[in-house]
């Protein structure tokens, strides 16, 4: 992994004598001479729960498994807890910590359509075209036509067509809360304390209300865990004015808006999950919230996790979300043509080291490059506002 990691003293001066490994990499948006460095090592351990939820589903469908693997990948993995949903959750707080305070002046507006475009698409494009073409080609699958193209656009959800790779479904959240970000700013309210708890009310309400019409008709089509989603990147953003942007009033909100979430999770997982079972349980469902919530605010305090390894795989962690799925599609028949435990090891290993191999390529030829176009779109956006300024 040539030119990847570099020393670095992080300007806060947290870690192990004040160095860290990070990334020849942009910082994240919002970030001040790498103080964000611990919530990039988060996204890594993240994007590694979502992995390990999805191997111990598929290992636990390979028709040698024996009946007590199955029965603690069931009751671990999808009755009593869900590390995918924790990653998940994680990852949601990490972008509303750090996506809207990239909206700045002048431009602003155009300046974060360019960025988030970049920054999404590209990779996203690629692992959509790998997995037209490769699972096709080898017999696995079929998407209709329809299916690609309204993956395409990364609004499938509003398409209602299904996602060609199941990771996807969270990219449409991110979208949904970049429009916010955008009518938030356009109104000015986008680091109003105030707002954000509220709106952060109105969004879990939103979904109790939602989870309620869905525990009486359990197979009605609703967005419930969407909307709370997109309440905790709300919360994400109000941790950000809390710690540091040194927002009094939301220091004072962040503990009830906080403690709110998690008891309406509880509500919401209940009312939801409990009458599907074909859906996630509700106790798993709520306790991958919880542990998601909590190694937000654990890493977020105590500027936890921070290693090479963690950086490293933060620095990848979009595209290992992105292109794991579909080499654990690959792995699949050739693990499942094997004795279990060397089936589970193809399988775990084409969902760790070669999806964080092709992440590494990935991030080196797709993700710098883009964003380096993006950063010279915007710094030309900039440079003509500011001479028709002059």
């Amino acid at each position: 992994m040539p030119h990847l990691l570099r020393r670095h003293v992080m300007a806060d001066g947290h870690g192990p004598d004040a160095a860290v490994a990070e990334f020849t990499m942009p910082p994240p948006e919002g970030s001040k001479g790498g103080r964000l460095g611990h919530l990039d090592a988060l996204r890594g351990i993240a994007a590694f729960l979502v992995m390990v939820q999805h191997v111990l589903e598929i290992v636990a469908n390979h028709p040698a498994a024996p009946g007590w693997y199955r029965a603690f990948a069931e009751s671990w993995n999808l009755t009593y807890f869900s590390p995918g949903r924790a990653g998940v959750i994680a990852f949601f707080l990490i972008s509303g910590f750090v996506v809207p305070f990239s909206l700045k002046q002048p431009c602003a507006l155009r300046a974060f359509a360019i960025s988030r475009f970049f920054r999404l698409y590209p990779a996203y494009w690629l692992s959509l075209f790998l997995s037209v073409t490769i699972l096709p080609a080898l017999g696995l699958i079929h998407f209709p036509a329809r299916q690609v193209l309204a993956n395409v656009t990364m609004l499938q959800f509003l398409l209602r067509q299904p996602d060609v790779i199941g990771a996807y479904w969270t990219l449409f959240i991110e979208m949904a809360f970049y429009g916010c970000c955008a009518l938030w700013f356009l109104f000015g309210v986008l680091r109003s304390a105030r707002f954000l708890a509220g709106m952060t009310i109105a969004l879990l309400g939103l979904s109790l209300a939602a989870a309620f019409v869905r525990y009486h008709h359990p197979q009605a089509p609703l967005p419930v865990g969407y909307v709370s989603f997109l309440a905790a990147m709300h919360v994400g953003t109000l941790a950000r004015l809390a710690t540091l942007e040194g927002d009094a009033l939301a220091r004072r909100l962040l503990g009830p808006i906080v403690a709110i979430a998690l008891v309406a999770t509880i509500a919401i997982s209940w009312l939801a999950y409990s009458q599907t079972p074909e859906t996630d349980p509700w106790i798993a469902n709520a306790t991958g919230i919880f542990v998601g919530y909590a190694l937000f605010f654990y890493c977020m305090i105590r500027k936890a996790f921070v290693s090479r390894f963690t950086l490293y795989l933060g620095g990848i962690s979009y595209s290992f979300y992105l292109f794991h799925g579909l080499l654990l599609r690959l792995g699949r028949p050739i693990g499942f043509a094997l004795p279990f435990w060397e089936g589970a090891a193809v399988i775990l290993l084409f969902a760790s080291l070669l999806s964080m191999l092709l992440a590494t390529l990935v991030f080196e030829y797709v993700e710098r490059p883009a964003v380096k176009i993006s950063h010279r779109l915007m710094h030309g956006l900039r440079a003509r506002a500011g001479g028709a300024a002059a």
